[in-house]
């Protein structure tokens, strides 16, 4: 193992920094940063993530850490003992920061700086460039890149004010900062045209461990006018339904989803920072367009109401795929039965087959291919959709039979989104059914780590204050006890 090669990057000179300085005045202006409010709080969540993946290998595995830390940098970085014997202050906080894809460093808090400097020539051999700065010391692998000596702190930063704002950060929690820069690096931003202008983006994310469970709160925006303009229209929405079909729900599914945002202006949004088309709604919109001469923009999406539902149940063993279901709901009903009869006569037209079906006398659609299959229809004030037939019929027949009471399963977070028609975005994965439908796909887990896991839960919702810039996410993993 590469030495430092998890931790650390390059060298900052002394004079960077202040002497005496908080390690939040230790640390610039950077694409990534990983903070901890002190090397045992690492130790313990380093520790705790292990129990819970390893299992009954834990021990064994915690051993072979050991033995790999003790070779490489020369000392256990999971003992505690092993840590001050070397002058780190285990009760201090450290942080990694990657300034650059040219150089980075770590800044760890030392309590004796004499036994510091002896590991670092004794131990490191001289080998990792290191310097005390005040009760801190810099650490890097290669001392030859020499930063800007005017960069800005992180702390400056209008971003991480923002965020650190948002999040309630007070440099006491586990903290990751990351530029959209560094996200540019990491997926070949060498592609990304000379004449697509990307603005400055950022995401921080606030991290609590607990003994049952991982929550991290996120705060996600790009800094741009038009980005606080289409923060204030996606927040701006009056859809309202007769029913909710995932109160009429059953069983254990693996995937349930409620969204309550301006889809249209959503839309919008996604095409406008999308410039290159990774999320393929340009091609999608333009293929239907081209084969259909259908509008999705004009004739679907710009009619919706706000409202989306999602369920994926399982995955059907005999038939080799998901079973979905869900409704997108619809402000002007002759607007959308229009696009579906038109969509109809143009899919005929085309050659291609479709079939029409009823459920109570309300029209329904199958559409298929080679590769997709869906079904289709509306309800009063509902798009319904599905990939199954019989499922469509079960969850229709639910709400004309008025057998709901579902939401009593769901996680209170979740219903009271539904009932308070909170604007944003709110789903729960039941992890143990989505291992299980996996694993009927092909494919296998056996870590104790993801069968340990009960559920995960991801809600959020669009800036809502006065000059918004981006998103509030919070994602929280639950573990069984």
């Amino acid at each position: 193992m590469k030495r430092f090669a998890l931790i650390l990057l390059l060298l900052i000179p002394v004079y960077v920094f202040p002497q005496n300085a908080g390690i939040e005045n230790n640390i610039v202006k950077s694409e990534l940063v990983l903070f901890f409010p002190t090397f045992a709080s690492l130790n313990t969540t380093l520790k705790s993530l292990m129990k819970r993946f390893y299992g009954k290998n834990y021990a064994q595995m915690e051993k072979q850490y050991s033995l790999n830390s003790e070779a490489s940098l020369g000392v256990d970085i999971l003992d505690a003992k092993s840590l001050e014997g070397i002058g780190v202050d285990t009760a201090g906080p450290l942080a990694y920061v990657h300034v650059s894809n040219n150089y980075g460093y770590i800044v760890v808090t030392v309590k004796s700086e004499a036994k510091f400097k002896a590991y670092t020539k004794n131990i490191l051999q001289d080998t990792v460039p290191s310097a005390i700065i005040g009760k801190y010391a810099i650490l890097s692998e290669n001392p030859d890149i020499t930063p800007n000596l005017k960069a800005a702190l992180l702390t400056a930063d209008e971003g991480f004010k923002i965020s650190a704002a948002k999040l309630n950060f007070k440099w006491d929690k586990p903290f990751v900062w990351i530029d959209s820069k560094y996200l540019s690096a990491m997926s070949g931003g060498t592609m990304i045209p000379a004449n697509v202008s990307i603005p400055y983006g950022f995401t921080a994310a606030v991290i609590d461990f607990a003994p049952d469970k991982i929550k991290l709160d996120l705060y996600s925006a790009l800094m741009s006018d038009k980005q606080s303009g289409f923060m204030k229209q996606i927040r701006i929405v009056n859809g309202k339904g007769k029913f909710d079909i995932l109160d009429y729900g059953w069983g254990s599914p693996v995937v349930v989803g409620n969204v309550y945002m301006n889809f249209a202006e959503l839309y919008r949004y996604y095409i406008a920072i999308d410039q290159l088309n990774v999320l393929g709604l340009k091609g999608i919109a333009a293929d239907l367009m081209k084969k259909y001469n259908i509008s999705i923009e004009k004739e679907l999406i710009a009619n919706t109401d706000g409202r989306f539902k999602l369920v994926i149940l399982k995955y059907d063993d005999l038939k080799k795929q998901y079973l979905i279901y869900g409704s997108i709901g619809i402000k002007d009903t002759k607007l959308s039965v229009s696009f579906m009869e038109n969509l109809k006569a143009m899919i005929l037209k085309s050659g291609q087959k479709l079939y029409l079906f009823d459920i109570f006398t309300y029209p329904f659609y199958h559409y298929q291919t080679e590769n997709f299959s869906i079904y289709y229809g509306q309800v009063e004030n509902d798009f319904f959709f599905s990939t199954d037939k019989d499922l469509l019929i079960t969850i229709v027949k639910n709400v004309f039979d008025n057998k709901n009471g579902y939401y009593k399963n769901l996680p209170a977070f979740f219903t009271q989104a539904s009932q308070q028609t909170k604007v944003g975005y709110f789903f729960t994965i039941d992890v143990q059914s989505l291992f299980s439908s996996v694993n009927s796909s092909g494919m296998k887990f056996t870590s104790d780590f993801l069968t340990g896991i009960k559920d995960i839960y991801v809600f959020g919702n669009p800036d809502m204050d006065e000059n918004p810039h981006g998103w509030n996410t919070t994602v929280e993993i639950n573990f069984y006890k």
